[in-house]
C-alpha cells in the first residue's frame, strides 16, 4: 500500500504482488508472490510495474526489472538465481529495454545492457554479447559492434574505457583502451589498466606502474607511480613508494607523498591517514587538521563526527573542533541541536541534546533518541520504555505511547505498537499525535519517495 505525504492512502499493491523497489517516475517495480518451497530455489521471481493507483500496468513477465529512468527501463528474461562472487543474483539472463507502456524497445537478448553515460542524455546504451559488445540506441539501432570487446564502461567526457581480450596472447590479461560516444575505437587497447577520463586526463597502468594520458592517448604524466586515481578538483591522488600524495595536471606535487592513505572527502576536502590517525587537507594542500583522530565521519552540512579513544566529538569544515571528543555517542547537528550520549553511574548510555558549545541543552535523561526534524524529536523514556516526541525546548509534545518511532518528514512520522506476541505493527501520525494511518501494518516506510512511502500487509493486533 502507498501512503501519501498529503495524508491519504494512494494505492494498493495488486493482489498477489509485493513491492521490489521505490517509486520512480510514477512507476514501481513489483514482483509476483511465488509458491517457492525454499528461498534457495534457483527459479527467479517474475517482475512487472504498478502505478500510483495500484494498477498492474506492465505484466510481471521479467526475471529482472530495474526502475524507470528517463522513460525507459532495463529488463531481463530467462536465467536462474545463483551466486556471483558474494552476491546472489540473476545469472545468464538476457537483457533488453522497455518503455512506460511495456513495449519492447530492445529485445532481451544481450548478456548485459547499461546506460552509456550516467546522465543518459544521449539516449545511448552499451550492450554485451557472448563474443563482443558495442553501443546501441534506446530504439534498438546498433551504432557499433566490437568483436572481442569484453566490457564497455560508462562514458565520461565523451570517452569510455573498453576491456579487450588480448588476441595476440590468448589467456593473457585484458588490454584497455577507449571508445568515443559512437562506440568506435578512439584510443587503441594498449594499457594494462585504464580508468575513466576526468578533467581531460585518465589514469592508466603500463606494466606495474601508473601515469596519466590525455584524450589523444598520449602519456602526459609519466608512468612512475605505484597507483593513481582519477583527477578531481585539478588534483590526482598518487602513490609512490607506498606513500600517498597529490599532483597537479603537470605532474608537480601539491601534496608530497607522505601519507599512509589519502582520499577525497566531501566538498573539496582530503582525508589523510598517518600512523593510524586521520586528518584533513583542503585542495590546495593546506593542512586543516593534522592526523589526530581514530576516525573522521562523513560531513553532514558543515559538521562531521570524529572519534578518539572511543569518545566522539564534532569538527567543522575548517578542521576546527566544535565539540571535543567526550561523548560516548554523538550525532551531527540537526536544527541546531546534536543528540549526545554519556554513561550514568551504572554505565548505561543516557541520551540528551547539546548545543554548539557542547552544553546539554536538553539533559541526558532518555534511553534512546532520534535527531530533530520538523521541530520534533522521538525520545524513549526510561520510566515507561515508550517513545514520545519532544520540542527543541525539551517539553513533551506527543506523549510516550509508542514502542518504536522515527523522525518526522512532511509533518508525518512512522510509529509502531508491540503486539502480545512481540511483533510490531506500524502506522503514521501527524504532529499532534493523531493517527492518519492506523498501526495495522507489518511494514511502513520512514521516508517518502515522489510523495509516497510504502505500507505493506495489513494485520490486526493479536
Amino acid at each position: 500500500i502507498g501512503f501519501s505525504s498529503r495524508g491519504r492512502l494512494d494505492n494498493l499493491m495488486p493482489d498477489g504482488y509485493k513491492q521490489h523497489s521505490s517509486m520512480n517516475e510514477g512507476l514501481i517495480v513489483v514482483y509476483k508472490v511465488s509458491e517457492k518451497i525454499s528461498t534457495l530455489s534457483s527459479r527467479p521471481e517474475l517482475y512487472g510495474y504498478a502505478d500510483v493507483d495500484g494498477n498492474l500496468v506492465i505484466e510481471a513477465t521479467f526475471t529482472e526489472a530495474k526502475p524507470f529512468y528517463r522513460g525507459v527501463a532495463i529488463v531481463a528474461r530467462g536465467g536462474y538465481i545463483g551466486l556471483a562472487g558474494c552476491v546472489i543474483r540473476l545469472q545468464d539472463g538476457k537483457y533488453g529495454l522497455i518503455d512506460r507502456t511495456g513495449k519492447i524497445l530492445i529485445e532481451p537478448k544481450y548478456r548485459a545492457l547499461h546506460r552509456f553515460n550516467q546522465e543518459f542524455d544521449d539516449g545511448l546504451m552499451t550492450y554485451q554479447t557472448e563474443d563482443g559488445g558495442g553501443v546501441i540506441t534506446t530504439q534498438g539501432e546498433v551504432r557499433s559492434y566490437l568483436p572481442g570487446c569484453n566490457d564497455l564502461f560508462y562514458c565520461s567526457e565523451g570517452l569510455a574505457e573498453v576491456e579487450w581480450e588480448n588476441d595476440k596472447l590468448p589467456g593473457a590479461p585484458m588490454k584497455y583502451g577507449y571508445v568515443d560516444s559512437d562506440g568506435r575505437i578512439a584510443i587503441e587497447p594498449q594499457f594494462d589498466y585504464a580508468s575513466y577520463f576526468s578533467e581531460n586526463l585518465a589514469a592508466v597502468r603500463i606494466g606495474r606502474l601508473y601515469g596519466y594520458i590525455n584524450r589523444s592517448g598520449e602519456v602526459v604524466i609519466n608512468t612512475v607511480y605505484d597507483d593513481a586515481r582519477p583527477f578531481k578538483n585539478r588534483l590526482g591522488i598518487v602513490c609512490k613508494d607506498g606513500q600517498w600524495g597529490c599532483i597537479d595536471e603537470n605532474g608537480k606535487y601539491v601534496v608530497e607523498p607522505r601519507y599512509n592513505e589519502l582520499k577525497w572527502h566531501k566538498d573539496k576536502l582530503l582525508l589523510t591517514r598517518k600512523d593510524e590517525k586521520w586528518g584533513l587537507l583542503d585542495c590546495s594542500g593546506k593542512v586543516l587538521c593534522t592526523p589526530q583522530f581514530d576516525e573522521i565521519g562523513t560531513f553532514s552540512g558543515e559538521y562531521a563526527i570524529v572519534v578518539n579513544h572511543g569518545l566522539k566529538g564534532i569538527i567543522n569544515k575548517s578542521g576546527a573542533l566544535t565539540l571535543k571528543p567526550r561523548f560516548h555517542d554523538l550525532d551531527v547537528f540537526a536544527e541546531n541541536l546534536a543528540r549526545a550520549a554519556v554513561k550514568d553511574d551504572n554505565g548505561q548510555l543516557m541520551w540528551g541534546y547539546v548545543n554548539s558549545k557542547g552544553e546539554f541543552f536538553i539533559p541526558p535523561t532518555f534511553t534512546e533518541t532520534k535527531s530533530f526534524s520538523d521541530g520534533l524529536a522521538a525520545v524513549r523514556s526510561p520510566d515507561c520504555d515508550k517513545f514520545g516526541f519532544i520540542r527543541p525546548d525539551g517539553k513533551l509534545a506527543i506523549d510516550h505511547l509508542f514502542d518504536d518511532a522515527y523522525s518526522f518528514h512532511y509533518g508525518r512520522a512512522t510509529v509502531a505498537l508491540a503486539t502480545e506476541n512481540g511483533d510490531k505493527l506500524f502506522g503514521i501520525i501527524d504532529k499532534t499525535g493523531k493517527y492518519i494511518l492506523p498501526p495495522e501494518y507489518e511494514e511502513v516506510g520512514t521516508r517518502y519517495c515522489e510523495g509516497l512511502c510504502f505500507a505493506g500487509k495489513k494485520r490486526t493486533q493479536a
